[in-house]
């Protein structure tokens, strides 16, 4: 791991530590609120949502005059991704529509579906059947190929989550921590945010797509660009490198935080695929963070200076979030531009000026009760992939896939984006 990666995390994890003073600091009321109280108060609350409704849109384009990538940036600006996500903690549900709408019209369509017991995956334009796994099957199959330490128990992994998420915005259990000044950090990025976080007009959010269901928000408006980012970042660094009470917090969480990722994976799961153990490189910045604290972050500010006095720009963000009277984000739509550096023609062999990305979110309801599609009959009308995975050569498998492989020829000769991807590869 390079030396600037080791900085960059540090950086990160002192950021992220001092944002989350947010969750220790006192709030005002609603109304009285301006644009930064409003935002601490809604990370603060939103600690608490066990069940979310929302809608996404998310529309991506390139500008660039390579010939190299000039079809697929053609069919890129014409498609818009949606997708529709209800999830409940208890019991744990998670549903996700996504579909890709190609100039007005829907494409390509995908539901994916998950409880504690199985994953449920439908593809109507590959398969007139949903698919879906148990995790008994799944797991059985994993432990069988030599793999046990890629089991999955999606219960399990929420809670480990959800803990990790309180655990995680809380001092209490480090030593040292009751000297960390959180009420500072926060003045500062109260001051550095200064014009850039500012409190609009109220407006109306359309909810469930229905134009009769509307909420009144208050208008959050953020717009900033890498400089500006960095000059927020700065005075924080600044006073975070001599801090002790700090490091000792940044430490914590650091490890904390590594703790949390390797859950989910064991040394096994590395071994078994022959790839080093990321982790293992990631537990240097601990020590490095131990050992070299201050000069550490010294190092980071020298490299943000860097960066800060480049002619390059690298990204500008404009962001319009919408909070209702509960004090919970019910809209964002945020718009990104990034500019790439020079791309080495030898690594990637394209040149693109900048990338756009326009991603609205629309939040219907939290904590009320989801209507989830209903997958009670999967066994009996669904298809089950485990006979599947276990014999990939059988007759049953081949036969499936033949069909698949048919229903991907109709779409190519009926459905636009496919025909037009098609058209591109040469393979119609």
């Amino acid at each position: 791991m390079s030396k600037n990666t080791k900085i960059l995390i540090a950086v990160l994890v002192v950021a992220a530590v001092a944002v989350g003073g947010y969750f220790l600091t006192k709030d005002k009321p609603f109304e009285e609120a301006d644009a930064f109280e409003m935002m601490k108060n809604y990370y603060k609350e939103s600690m608490n949502v066990k069940a979310i409704d929302q809608d996404l849109k998310m529309a991506v384009s390139i500008d660039s005059q390579d010939p190299n990538i000039g079809s697929f940036q053609d069919i890129l600006n014409e498609v818009e991704f949606e997708m529709s996500v209800r999830e409940t903690i208890e019991p744990l549900v998670v549903e996700m529509d996504m579909g890709v709408i190609y100039q007005g019209e829907e494409s390509l369509s995908l539901e994916m579906f998950l409880n504690d017991e199985m994953m449920i995956y439908n593809a109507p334009f590959l398969y007139n059947k949903a698919f879906y796994l148990t995790y008994e099957d799944y797991n059985s199959f994993m432990e069988e190929s030599g793999m046990p330490g890629q089991t999955l128990n999606m219960k399990e992994l929420m809670d480990e989550a959800l803990e990790f998420q309180k655990e995680f915005y809380t001092l209490e259990g480090i030593e040292g921590a009751e000297d960390l000044d959180v009420e500072k950090y926060e003045n500062i990025m109260r001051e550095n945010l200064e014009g850039i976080l500012v409190k609009g007009e109220k407006f109306d959010v359309v909810l469930n797509k229905d134009e009769n269901d509307t909420i009144e928000c208050q208008e959050i408006l953020m717009s900033f660009n890498d400089k500006q980012g960095i000059d927020f970042l700065i005075p924080l660094l600044t006073e975070a490198k001599d801090d002790e009470a700090m490091k000792s917090v940044v430490i914590a969480k650091t490890r904390q935080y590594i703790d949390f990722m390797k859950s989910f994976y064991d040394d096994a799961v590395f071994e078994t695929a022959g790839v080093e153990n990321p982790y293992a490189e990631i537990e240097e910045v601990i020590e490095e963070i131990e050992t070299n604290y201050t000069q550490g972050i010294e190092d980071a500010l020298v490299e943000l200076e860097k960066i800060k006095e480049s002619d390059h720009q690298y990204f500008t963000t404009i962001n319009k979030m919408g909070i209702d009277k509960d004090g919970m984000m019910r809209y964002w739509n945020m718009d990104l531009t990034i500019y790439p550096e020079e791309i080495p023609e030898d690594e990637y062999g394209v040149d693109i000026a900048q990338i756009d990305f326009d991603i609205e979110t629309i939040v219907n309801s939290y904590n009320e009760e989801i209507q989830f599609a209903d997958y009670s009959k999967i066994r009996e009308e669904g298809q089950n992939l485990n006979p599947l995975i276990r014999e990939p050569e059988s007759q049953e498998t081949q036969q499936l896939m033949m069909q698949i492989y048919g229903k991907l020829m109709q779409e190519v000769g009926s459905n636009p984006l496919i025909q037009r991807i098609a058209e591109e590869m040469g393979v119609y």
